[in-house]
């Protein structure tokens, strides 16, 4: 039964202190560091927002945006656009 208590995200695996495994699952994936904040592979870009989230913008500057550093997300759209094989390299 539902006590009126919000519990917080299960899907939300990473907060920002954790950026360090976000980092690590990008490279493992091909993407090299251009900046402190900013990932990049043959296809897309990964920069990781003042804030919080990520922005993820394709080699013709189409962009999406995260509200937080959900990670799923991140893979989601990554895997979903062909911006990394849909047999990545786990965390």
């Amino acid at each position: 039964m539902w006590n009126g208590l919000r519990l917080s995200s299960p899907l939300k695996l990473f907060e920002t202190n954790d950026m360090d495994k976000v980092i690590s699952f990008l490279e493992n994936n091909g993407f090299e560091k251009l900046t402190d904040n900013n990932y990049w592979n043959d296809t897309c870009n990964v920069k990781f927002q003042d804030g919080g989230g990520y922005a993820v913008s394709d080699k013709l500057d189409n962009t999406m945006y995260s509200i937080d550093n959900n990670i799923y997300w991140l893979i989601g759209v990554l895997t979903y656009y062909g911006f990394i094989d849909k047999n990545y390299v786990d965390i």
